[in-house]
């Protein structure tokens, strides 16, 4: 073999040499790469956790002391904020949607830190002569689920309106049903169609002036009005309340809780409205005479 040749054979074994370090550094490479990602995508789901965590660990703290809190969880800092909604406020959107069955609590009496009824200094009650309950999604009168057609999912309600008079707890009911149902259920007509409650649109809206149903609404007598929803088993409907026109204003309906959890560069938000509470579905019915409900 000729000097040419060898030289030659010792060039493509250089070459291969090369090409084989260059696969295994691609390989190696990428082994690397995958590694640093599939780390750094672990650390982010760990932060994750821990922010969510944290995030929860705010609710409770709050709900716990009732007023803002802030502090840190597993090296994770979280901030909680709480905000009153409805008192001295006219509207008040129900924060849940409801199904066929459920019912919303307004309430008309205020609450102090212990959560019992109290009308006494610094406390709101409501004494407005009438109310105004929003409930409905708009879309609902349409594709159908509305007026016109299909509308058997489209929700009524019952409006229960629980007063004191004489020392006696007293009910009046009022019903409300767009939907004209076949057999005919005997509610009422909604007053009017489509309002809108603090940039929350409804479908339906019914109107209870206290006067001229006979229930007394001045001097604390009003407790609270419950929404009942009935058929739309399907869909949840949101509810609201406006009282502009009433003359009075709302009382504490509920608060507001928002934390937010940090870990690392991870954030997370948890969001929890506490109501006031309600009575329970049984005290509606606990004793029934034609003038009402009796204490």
């Amino acid at each position: 073999m000729n000097s040419l040749s060898k030289k030659y054979i010792k060039g493509q074994t250089l070459l291969l040499v090369l090409l084989s370090m260059s696969v295994v550094l691609v390989v190696v490479l990428s082994i690397v790469a995958r590694s640093i990602t599939d780390v750094a995508v672990s650390s982010r789901e760990e932060e994750g956790v821990r922010a969510f965590s944290a995030a929860e660990a705010g609710i409770e703290q709050a709900l716990f002391i009732g007023a803002d809190a802030s502090g840190v969880l597993s090296n994770a800092n979280f901030s909680a904020t709480v905000t009153e909604k409805g008192r001295s406020e006219t509207v008040f959107n129900y924060p849940t949607a409801l199904f066929s069955g459920e019912s919303a609590t307004f309430w008309f009496v205020d609450h102090n830190a212990d959560k019992a009824v109290s009308c006494g200094s610094g406390m709101n009650c409501f004494n407005g002569s009438q109310i105004k309950i929003c409930w409905g999604t708009p879309s609902a009168s349409t594709g159908g689920t509305g007026h016109s057609s299909g509308g058997n999912q489209n929700p009524a309600i019952e409006i229960s309106v629980v007063y004191k008079n004489a020392g006696n707890y007293l009910i009046y009911r009022d019903t409300a049903d767009s939907y004209a149902r076949t057999p005919a259920n005997n509610f009422s007509a909604p007053t009017g169609k489509s309002c809108t409650i603090d940039g929350e649109a409804y479908l339906s809206y019914k109107t209870i002036d206290f006067a001229s149903v006979g229930v007394p609404y001045t001097g604390n007598s009003l407790q609270y009005a419950k929404v009942r929803f009935f058929y739309n088993t399907t869909e949840a409907h949101k509810v609201g309340i406006d009282v502009s026109g009433s003359g009075s204003t709302l009382p504490l309906q509920g608060t507001k809780i928002d934390s937010v959890g940090q870990a690392g560069d991870a954030n997370r938000k948890v969001e929890v409205f506490q109501t006031i509470g309600e009575t329970p579905g049984i005290f509606d019915n606990v004793l029934f005479s034609g003038g009402g409900i009796s204490q």
